[in-house]
């Protein structure tokens, strides 16, 4: 079952699985929440910077307890994650799935990097309807564009219904019957990435949402046969892409 939608007055936790976060992006990212209602909990990932490796936002082990924390704390109704790059992949075995499996699920946000969390969640932890692949809400493809903050409230804030997604450049590849499914996938780069950690997920009646940018066109056609050929898109039921 989906978790309820957020009320005023609702903690959320905000942490970096991933790169280091823009000081001024995350106050900005604090005043929004705020301005929602809501108390925003700040994790010390979300401040931290690796000693050796810049590219991440802390140490894995600070980066793994403060996911896993916010996950268990009864309080906290939803997990901000807060930007992309890389590292997200790097804490996946050192969380504690028994503890994790024991709490009450709740509402993960994140993209980009975020895939191989997403991934995890649906297919070790066995809580699919958590996984909001969202805009990342301390960066400024969320925070410089009115509308996308206006999308994001209203699907956190309401009772969660179907809605018809097509922008005005969609174009339909192939036509056929409607579809529904449970929708599986993410950045196509992180799904490559995690072949091989387990078996092949069980995608069969799935509608695959996948998306990237700042690939090179041989590089998509590598990770997508790397997919392809695993199996990985074994009885889909739809695709859809994007950026």
């Amino acid at each position: 079952m989906s978790p309820a939608p957020l009320v005023a007055g609702d903690r959320v936790a905000l942490l970096a699985t991933a790169g280091p976060i823009v000081a001024a992006n995350l106050e900005r990212a604090q005043d929004l929440l705020v301005s929602w209602g809501l108390v925003p909990v700040t994790c010390p990932s979300a401040t931290a910077r690796h000693p050796r490796a810049p590219y991440l936002a802390g140490g894995d082990e600070q980066r793994a307890r403060d996911l896993e924390d916010a996950w268990c704390d009864p309080s906290v109704r939803a997990i901000f994650c807060l930007r992309g790059g890389y590292g997200t992949i790097r804490l996946l075995d050192r969380l504690d799935v028994a503890r994790m499996a024991a709490a009450e699920p709740k509402p993960v946000l994140g993209s980009s990097d975020v895939t191989a969390l997403h991934d995890w969640l649906r297919e070790v932890l066995g809580v699919p309807d958590v996984s909001w692949f969202s805009p990342m809400l301390a960066s400024a493809p969320l925070l410089d564009h009115p509308a996308a903050v206006t999308s994001l409230r209203s699907a956190l804030f309401a009772p969660h219904e179907p809605v018809l997604v097509r922008g005005p450049d969609t174009v339909v590849l192939q036509t056929g019957a409607p579809v529904t499914g449970p929708l599986v996938g993410g950045t196509v780069a992180l799904l490559a990435m995690t072949l091989g950690a387990g078996p092949v997920p069980d995608h069969v009646g799935c509608i695959a949402l996948l998306e990237d940018v700042g690939e090179r066109t041989y590089r998509l056609d590598a990770y997508l046969n790397a997919l392809l050929r695993a199996g990985w898109f074994e009885g889909v039921a739809g695709v859809a892409l994007g950026s």
